[in-house]
Formats: C-alpha cells, structure tokens, sequence
C-alpha cells in the first residue's frame, strides 16, 4: 500500500520529528532515573506521598545507609503525625548518630509533637548551637521556647536567625510572636518580609490577613487598606477574613458594607465575641444603640477581658438610661483592666524567669477565669515543663 502523497514528500521531516519526540521522551525517563534514590525519597516525602516514600526505602534495601534509612522513616512518621514512631526509629542511631544536626532536630520535633517540651528544647539547643542557620534548628528552638512561655527570648532567636537567612516561615513565626507581645510595628515588618518569599497558598492567606489586622491596631489605615486590596484575591470568604474586612471597613466609615460582611462573618461564627462587639460598634456608629447592647452583652460575657467592650457596653448603658447596669459595666471595666494588667505583668516574669512554676500556674488559673482555655492549656503544660528546663545558651 502507497503511502498518502503529503507522507511521502514529509517522510524524512516526520521520521526525524518522531525520533525527536522519542528523544524528548527518553531524556524525561533518563532524567528521572538519574534522580539520587535519596533525593526521591525526599520529593515524595514533601509531597506528602509517605507509602510510595516508604515502599521506595525498602525497595533499595542495603544501598540506603542505615543512617539515612533511619531518619528518612523519622521523617515519614512525623510526616503522618505519629511522633512516638519517629522516635522508635531514631532510637535505633547510635548515640554518635543521634549526636548529629539532622537527628537532633528529628529527635526535636517528634518531642515537641508528644508535649515533652523541656526535652525538645534540650535538642533544638544543641541543633542550633552547632548550626545556628539551620532553618528548622532556629524554628524548632523558637516553637519550644514559644510552648514553655518565653516569647521573647523565642523571638530574639528568630530576629538574629532572619539578619542573615531569608526564611518565609521563620518570618511569618517571628510576626505572630511579635503581635502576641504587643510590638506591631515589627510584626507588620515581619509579615510583610514573610510575603516577599515563597509560602504555601494556606499560609499565605493566613499571613495577609494576619497584616491587615497587625496595620489595624498600629492605626495605620491606609496601609491595611494597601495590603487587602493586595492580597484579596486569595482570601477566601471565611469568618476571620470577614471579620477582619468588616473592621476595616468601620473604622472607614463605610458603615452598610461593614455590617454586610460582619454579618456574613457572624452566620459562620456564632460564637465570636469579637465579631459581636464590631457589630455593635456598627450600630452605635448608626446610632441604634438598642441593637448594640445585646451584641455588647454577648461580647463581654464571651470576652471578659475585653475593656473596650465594656467600656462601651457602659456607654450605652447611660444613652439608654441605665444608670445601675452602666454602673455594673464600669465595675466589670475595672476587673478587666486589672486583669489585663495582672496578665501582662506574669508574661514578663514568665519570660525572665524561664524555670519557675508558680507563675505559670498563675496565668493558666488568670486563663481559665477569663475564658482562655487554650491559653491556660499552654501555661499549664509549661508548669509542668519548667522545672525540667535548661537553657544553654544561644544568644
């Protein structure tokens, strides 16, 4: 059979297009299987395809180090969240073995994953004294620290680490810190050079509206407005988000849009405090204060600790003319700010007193009384911790 006349005058063209093909192919294949066993192990394990990375290990038996083949399984099982099997196989290091960076910061984090903090904190030291530009040396010290209640010594190592490292993570660490202690101009710093690098979708989200929020209490109004009209695209339609876009929209004085997104926010979040005391401000804004006073009770009950909450709950107490509820509120004020004040003083000692116990018990009981059952859970457990603590130094 005669081949078609447009294949026969373009044999030659074709035959060459279709060993070029066929190249491409092969160098595709050959590349792949000039991949190091160990470098795919990796790419699996970041890709989080931790069966196809573990079969791979057993696969190449006795070419994989032992060594190697120890921490890459570490590795698979923090990755599962199973710490206590990264550490069974750790344990079969030598003790020279687990003396080693890599196996220090493994040791580090399944410790961490287990609540055992004290002892995390011990091998992150040791990581990072030996190689203070590891990345996960730094964060895995700074998380421990963070955990035991020393938020500025785990802040200090992170700003010394980020003088010389670019690291969207540790950036994004560092600003959260900062913004838990109260220094906004460097945690929009700190945000704002998180978002110059590279971060996962995820994180990223979370970092932009961490910025807005962080430009919102420096009163920077035009800088949150910059950065939300930047970063809007990604962030999806969630109560924080909303919460967040409702607020600056307030303080803009664009009142309808405000109470629109605050509204939405408070369908996916019935229970925030903070989302009901924006939207009473709303109404106060609008002069109903009426609709404000149950937002307002909602809030502060909620919140305890929340002074500008009572402050205007008081407020509006007066306009309505409830002079003994107004009084109440004021009363409650006070307690707040007492405590706020009490809480404020024991993050002090707790960070210059890294050891003691006492003073972490009486955060977490400051915890519990204002509804911070998260936070209490945290100082809690470092009650428990802090006598174990060593600090080695790292400064």
């Amino acid at each position: 059979m005669r081949l078609p006349l447009f294949f026969r005058k373009h044999w030659v063209g074709l035959s060459v297009l279709g060993v070029v093909l066929l190249g491409c192919g092969g160098a595709v294949y050959w590349w792949r299987s000039q991949e190091l066993p160990l470098d795919q192990i990796r790419r699996l394990v970041i890709n989080k395809e931790f069966n196809k990375a573990e079969k791979l290990i057993q696969t190449l038996g006795k070419d994989l180090v032992s060594t190697q083949r120890q921490e890459l399984l570490a590795e698979i099982r923090l990755g599962e969240g199973r710490p206590e099997g990264a550490l069974n196989a750790l344990a079969k290091l030598s003790q020279e073995e687990q003396a080693s960076s890599r196996a220090r910061i493994l040791i580090g984090r399944a410790l961490l994953g287990l609540g055992r903090t004290s002892l995390a904190l011990d091998s992150f030291q040791k990581a990072y004294l030996g190689d203070p530009k590891n990345s996960e040396a730094a964060r895995g010290l700074a998380a421990a620290l963070y955990d035991l209640g020393a938020l500025d010594e785990a802040l200090g190592i992170l700003d010394r680490y980020l003088k010389t490292e670019s690291d969207a993570l540790a950036f994004r660490f560092a600003g959260q810190i900062a913004k838990e202690l109260v220094q906004n101009d460097q945690a929009s710093d700190f945000f704002q050079q998180a978002l110059k690098l590279d971060l996962p979708l995820d994180s990223k989200i979370e970092v932009a509206i961490d910025l807005v929020e962080t430009e919102l209490l420096r009163n920077a109004v035009g800088g949150a407005r910059a950065f939300w009209d930047q970063f809007a695209s990604i962030i999806p339609e969630g109560p924080r988000g909303l919460e967040v876009l409702g607020e600056l929209l307030l303080v803009e004085g664009q009142l309808d849009q405000a109470e629109k997104a605050l509204a939405t926010a408070r369908d996916m979040d019935l229970i925030s405090p903070r989302i009901a005391r924006l939207r009473a401000q709303v109404h106060m804004a609008k002069n109903q204060n009426g609709d404000a006073v149950a937002l307002l009770e909602f809030a502060t009950t909620g919140d305890p600790l929340d002074s500008k909450g009572w402050n205007e709950l008081a407020a509006v107490y007066d306009l309505l003319g409830k002079p003994n509820e107004a009084k109440t509120a004021r009363k409650n004020l006070v307690e707040a700010t007492a405590d706020l004040k009490r809480m404020s003083d024991l993050y002090q000692l707790a960070n210059s007193r890294p050891g003691d116990v006492n003073i972490r018990l009486e955060l977490a009981a400051l915890c519990r009384k204002t509804k911070r059952k998260k936070l209490a859970e945290i100082w809690e457990k470092a009650a428990n911790e802090a006598k174990q603590i060593k600090l080695t130094g790292g400064n």
